[in-house]
């Protein structure tokens, strides 16, 4: 099976720090700025030992029933994407959720990094904070290790989860986009270890602005090796179209596949699922002829 490991000039982004906006950096040392919502474990602790940079970064621990952790004055919105960094200590353990568009009275939409179930999982978590899978793809989470985990959200709602190395610059693991209708609101974090000796750590939650807003928009130019090729470049044209069939004829999973069936408003519609077939062609057809 193809690696899922591409880089960004495969038109994934890899985000800078000169281009990104830190919402969260946990630099307050404060928990207390976070409502919590449902459950009844409240494991979140700031502390040095948990921080990628600066002083202070968020850590949980094992504890059942986790609660949701909400600011609603930290915003979030469409046409944006959001990194943070995750590490699991002493184990790869547990699960973390990292929520956008997050309100206390209506929910938010996840993406979850699951070393319990070997995946990364897009939670819809409306109304009430629930737990609905929206996609869910294969990720394994080596211990002791950086990653930043991803939501990438267009500015129709649609929503995309992705796991990248600590660099950024290689993507892991993608759901590709689903449909969630998302709008803006706040900040969500939920957390849990499943072994007493293993925290989770996270820091350092930064918004990239211009999040590509138009799925099949794929490339600047169609000819491979040159600049802009793989890079979207927010104009759809023939480029992009033969940018696509060239990936689909390698079989370049984390490119071509971006269906599970070719039957709008059927289950599966636009949520990839690690097979390159017809379906994904035609997919992709259809979105490059709807437009953006």
């Amino acid at each position: 099976m193809k690696s899922l490991a591409v880089s960004a000039a495969m038109g994934l982004i890899a985000v800078s720090a000169a281009s990104a906006q830190v919402i969260e950096d946990f630099e307050h040392n404060n928990v207390g700025l976070y409502s919590t919502i449902t459950g009844t474990f409240a494991g979140m602790q700031t502390t040095p030992a948990a921080a990628h940079d600066g002083g202070f970064g968020a850590q949980w621990t094992t504890g059942s029933d986790p609660v949701w952790y909400v600011r609603e004055d930290v915003a979030t919105a469409p046409g944006n994407e959001y990194y943070a960094y995750l590490r699991f200590d002493g184990g790869a353990s547990g699960r973390f959720y990292l929520g956008m568009g997050a309100s206390l009275a209506g929910g938010c939409v996840s993406v979850v990094a699951g070393t319990n179930t070997s995946n990364l999982i897009l939670q819809d978590n409306r109304p009430g904070f629930g737990f609905n899978a929206l996609a869910t793809v294969s990720m394994s989470y080596s211990p002791d290790t950086w990653y930043r985990i991803a939501m990438e959200w267009a500015a129709n709602g649609d929503v995309r989860g992705k796991v990248y190395d600590e660099s950024g610059a290689n993507l892991l693991a993608d759901t590709g986009f689903v449909a969630a209708g998302l709008g803006a609101g706040g900040l969500a974090m939920r957390a849990f270890t499943t072994t007493a000796a293993a925290s989770l750590s996270v820091d350092t939650i930064t918004k990239a602005g211009g999040a590509p807003t138009c799925q099949p928009d794929l490339t600047t130019g169609a000819i491979a090796g040159q600049p802009g090729y793989g890079t979207p470049n927010g104009v759809l044209n023939n480029d992009d179209f033969f940018y696509y069939l060239a990936q689909f004829a390698a079989g370049n999973v984390a490119v071509a596949d971006l269906t599970t069936g070719a039957i709008a408003g059927q289950p599966g519609y636009g949520v990839p699922n690690g097979i390159i077939n017809n379906d994904d062609f035609f997919y992709y057809l259809a979105i490059f002829a709807a437009g953006c």
